[in-house]
């Protein structure tokens, strides 16, 4: 695997970052992950917009999001992919060690350390069915920021870990606020239930959560999604419930806390959504390449 670090492409057993790096030491970063489809970026400007969002939030300065498209395209030819998620990771820097590694508050000349590499996926074309799993809920334990993309994912590790011990795939997350306990987010995933019919969406300021590119592209093809709180009991009698990100893409929960969703197989909302999906990517390879494509 050919990776890229600090702007070089090297193989992958050859990058090397200092292990006092704050992304390392401290988690102290930010992250993308991108999917290239026909060996283009898809939603890249979606991608780049939350990233530096986050990057003047939390004020790790010295880099900026937009270079991720060079970046990528490089990447992807490196390792002559066409189909594939593409992780790209920014850290504040490393320290040298009489500069106080282990203090909070970082050295002001610090250059970041950017890192990228590339894994294969199906095309999407691929996808002409939601895969069906199973689902625990669970307390949200993670920090208030959701709307960070951070490399801090203790929190979503340990919810993963969990709801594997419960023989379930994923784990769907709720937090208790003044009108009950509400969805959040899966480990690693925005969810949408069909309630009654309509589906529903948590919004990003009801619930502190990532702004999904995957949830944004499906609210822009779907408008009749509806953002707004989602509580734990809606979600226990929902039609359907999804989960949907870069990666995942839309999986379809038929399982919750060992109880069937609906008819207890992917449904028709399910379905409308991955299809929506699919081609709001591939017309966004074609805007791109004006209608070639050298996937």
């Amino acid at each position: 695997m050919i990776v890229h670090l600090n702007g070089k492409l090297l193989d992958a057993r050859d990058a090397k970052i200092s292990p006092f790096d704050r992304g390392f030491l401290f988690g102290d970063g930010l992250y993308e992950g991108i999917r290239a489809t026909h060996g283009h970026a898809v939603a890249l400007p979606q991608h780049i917009e939350r990233m530096n969002n986050a990057l003047r939030e939390i004020g790790l300065s010295g880099f900026d999001a937009r270079s991720l498209e060079p970046l990528t395209t490089e990447l992807l030819r490196a390792n002559n992919l066409a189909e594939a998620f593409v992780y790209w990771q920014v850290t504040r820097g490393t320290p040298a060690p009489q500069q106080g590694p282990r203090d909070r508050v970082p050295p002001n000349n610090l250059a970041p350390t950017v890192f990228g590499f590339v894994e294969s996926v199906p095309a999407v074309e691929s996808y002409t069915a939601p895969r069906a799993i199973k689902a625990v809920l669970l307390p949200d334990v993670r920090w208030s920021l959701g709307h960070i993309k951070a490399i801090t994912l203790l929190g979503s590790v340990l919810a993963s870990q969990e709801a594997q011990q419960h023989g379930a795939d994923d784990a769907i997350l709720f937090r208790d606020g003044p009108n009950g306990a509400c969805i959040t987010e899966g480990s690693a995933t925005n969810v949408i239930a069909s309630i009654d019919g309509q589906l529903v969406t948590p919004g990003l300021r009801d619930a502190s959560i990532l702004p999904g590119v995957t949830r944004r592209l499906l609210i822009e093809a779907m408008p009749e999604i509806r953002q707004r709180p989602l509580s734990v009991a809606e979600l226990r009698s929902a039609d359907e419930i999804m989960l949907a990100g870069t990666r995942t893409m839309v999986a379809s929960v038929v399982q919750l806390d060992g109880k069937p969703v609906g008819a207890g197989r992917p449904g028709p909302k399910s379905h409308a959504l991955l299809e929506a999906l699919c081609a709001r990517l591939l017309a966004d390879i074609h805007c791109s390449t004006g209608g070639m494509s050298n996937g």
